[in-house]
């Protein structure tokens, strides 16, 4: 992981200055809530990383796919996920987890998209609908994982339902 979740401590994380500043939070679940932008900042450094452009659009998928369940699995913070899962289905405001503007749905909708227009990809779906469907599955499996007290490997779990998936995708 890079400097935000290694360097940080959790209440700094929140209060950071710049583009990837969590927004104003009004109380502890809010607070607990802003776990999901310390991602957004590796998951742009990973996009940052000129992944080749000769690999076949649903290899970049499951790279991605890859790196956000070992992001998850390793994370510092997984101790708070069960709470923060669980909070995001009990609140009437703001679910950040599900935040369509968060960098993490940009670039699963880039991935998508790219893919659908190189043709590389089929689906009936629009790379908005895809895109969003793919994030559901990995956070249904991140809130399973929760529900099974992280007994087991997320990243592992996650490709053995996901790359079948992916690969259903191919033109």
């Amino acid at each position: 992981m890079n400097r935000a979740t290694k360097k940080q401590p959790f209440h700094r994380l929140s209060r950071n200055p710049g583009p990837h500043a969590a927004p104003h939070f009004h109380g502890k679940e809010e607070l607990l809530f802003s776990v999901a932008y310390t991602y957004d900042i590796i998951y742009e450094d990973w996009q940052k990383q000129n992944l080749d452009s000769s690999l076949h659009s649903v290899e970049k998928l499951k790279i991605f796919n890859v790196f956000v369940m070992r992001s998850v699995e390793d994370s510092p913070y997984r101790s708070f996920y069960p709470t923060l899962y669980g909070l995001q289905v009990m609140t009437s405001g703001m679910r950040h987890i599900l935040n369509p503007d968060r960098k993490y749905y940009q670039i699963m909708r880039s991935l998508v998209k790219d893919g659908l227009e190189s043709g590389e990809i089929t689906s009936p779906h629009s790379y908005t609908t895809l895109a969003n469907m793919i994030c559901g599955f990995q956070i249904g499996l991140t809130y399973n994982w929760c529900l099974q007290q992280q007994r087991y490997s997320l990243l592992e779990y996650a490709q053995t339902i996901m790359d079948p998936f992916f690969e259903s995708l191919i033109s």
